[in-house]
């Protein structure tokens, strides 16, 4: 074939052909980006939503974290001050930690206290009466003797008016749980 062309034009036609296939290129980029674009829309507003979801929960579970511990600490410092009055209206005489002194200098070696509770609060019974103040001590002792030892020692005590030992704390020999009430003197 003969090539009747001169090469000015050759080289102008390999010009626009390259132009051509340069912007066939260019809108097929920009045809991939634009799809690509639209496909990821949905898993934005996907994203989106859960993120703001998630959000709103965390901000939900804040402030019902913040009023939870703000009333776990109201009704904290409600004990508080209850445990506080009730240890001021005590007397010097029956002071709680001279009361625990003498139970623990009681109590013998094979003797393992594992609870004391106080009521030392002056209340006033249906008669008008005012009611005993009282300890309750409880722990396991190892033997029956050690157990009626430490229960002989409370009794020399003269600020207890009564030690009481229930019999049901007799039913095993050894590693014994017991409970004691004590009655102090008013």
């Amino acid at each position: 074939m003969i090539n009747l062309l001169p090469v000015s034009e050759k080289q102008n036609i390999a010009k626009i052909y390259h132009l051509r296939v340069a912007a066939v290129c260019m809108a097929l980029a920009a045809g991939v980006l634009v799809v690509s674009l639209v496909a990821m829309v949905p898993s934005y507003l996907s994203a989106k939503t859960k993120y703001d979801s998630a959000d709103g929960l965390s901000k939900i579970a804040k402030d019902q974290a913040t009023s939870a511990s703000q009333a776990d600490m109201e009704k904290v410092v409600t004990s508080a001050n209850e445990k506080i009055s009730a240890l001021q209206g005590v007397s010097d005489s029956d002071s709680v930690r001279e009361l625990t002194t003498k139970i623990l200098a009681a109590k013998g070696p094979q003797v393992r206290l594992t609870g004391l509770s106080f009521d030392l609060g002056a209340s006033v019974g249906a008669k008008g009466a005012q009611s005993a103040k009282k300890i309750s001590v409880q722990g396991v002792s190892q033997g029956r003797e050690d157990l009626i030892a430490f229960v002989d020692a409370l009794n020399t005590e003269k600020q207890f008016t009564s030690v009481d030992l229930p019999i049901s704390n007799f039913v095993k020999e050894k590693n014994i749980d017991f409970a004691i009430n004590i009655t102090l003197a008013p």
